[in-house]
């Protein structure tokens, strides 16, 4: 896909430094839910980081998505995918409660790096990615 590259003279400093720290957390969310999945999965993510114990129509109503796509993406980003391969093991899905019929979702310790390298990648504008918490 052809990049469109923004004249550089219309850019204040600050701006091209945004602009660099965003390319630089771009990379951390690829390389963490994959080069291709859609920008729609990296929403999920970070909802389930900004929420923790979040249910899955919780999920669906923050990023605005069917309940079955973002199931779909919750899964991907989980232990194993929809189809029984292996997830990405950012995110863990647990009962609320030991007899509960919904499930939650948390960060697992690969998903809190994550946010980590997020933070260190936007040390500029630190709420960007706490403002929930």
């Amino acid at each position: 896909m052809e990049q469109i590259a923004a004249p550089e003279a219309s850019l204040t400093e600050r701006e091209q430094h945004l602009l660099g720290q965003l390319e630089v957390a771009s990379e951390v969310i690829q390389d963490a839910i994959g080069r291709r999945a859609p920008l729609r999965r990296a929403m999920v993510f970070l909802s389930v980081a900004s929420y923790p114990g979040i249910s899955q129509l919780e999920v669906a109503n923050q990023v605005d998505g069917p309940a079955s796509t973002i199931h779909t993406d919750l899964q991907a980003l989980a232990e194993t995918d929809r189809h029984g391969r292996p997830g990405r093991k950012l995110i863990e899905r647990y009962r609320e409660a030991p007899f509960g019929s919904r499930f939650l979702y948390r960060l697992t310790a690969a998903g809190e790096r994550v946010i980590e390298r997020l933070e260190n990648a936007l040390p500029d504008e630190p709420d960007v990615l706490t403002a929930a918490h």
